[in-house]
């Protein structure tokens, strides 16, 4: 179901450039969200199990462990394969921006990079999210074997007033 207004979404920035980390922590934190930090992608893993964060910035350059085979980690693992990654990385070659594509990234950002519109990629990123969990509800609810069909092409708005009308259902109809 879609994350409660008071509930803060948490983002996990994994990075090893403590200026990146704390200058996007303190943007992120006055905009509202809770803010977690990891510059390995050891300590990373460890935090996403421990807190399952809503969404992840991750560097490609860091050091015994890259942003891509992360990526790919945490992308194969069905507990996590659903939360946004957002690459935010100097690497900005063809080829850079391939391989985050092909590890299961969800976005890619180059640095340096406008705070702002980082925000509005997050933000996006959220929105799809919380559209995702509640077409998934929607199907578990409908016993639909083929996820993803008709009800993704719904509004949030449609999707919302078609689970209401679900739940108010008499249990056995």
């Amino acid at each position: 179901m879609s994350t409660k207004k008071t509930e803060k979404s948490r983002i996990l920035i994994v990075d090893d450039d403590e200026d990146i980390v704390n200058i996007t922590r303190v943007f992120l934190e006055g905009k509202g969200y809770d803010v977690e930090e990891a510059t390995t992608g050891n300590e990373a893993l460890k935090k996403v199990k421990e807190s399952r964060p809503n969404l992840i910035l991750l560097d490609v350059l860091m050091p015994k462990m890259d942003g891509f085979w992360l990526c790919r980690v945490l992308k194969s693992d069905p507990k996590f394969q659903s939360i946004p990654i957002i690459f935010l990385t100097a690497k900005d070659d063809a080829q850079s921006r391939i391989e985050g594509q092909k590890c299961g990234c969800d976005d890619y950002v180059t640095k340096p990079f406008d705070l702002d519109a980082l925000q509005v990629r997050i933000k996006a990123q959220l929105k799809k999210l919380s559209k995702d969990e509640l077409v998934e509800r929607i199907e578990q609810l409908l016993d639909i074997p083929e996820p993803r069909g008709f009800l993704a092409k719904l509004d949030m708005d449609e999707l919302s007033v078609l689970l209401k009308q679900i739940e108010a259902r008499p249990k056995g109809k």
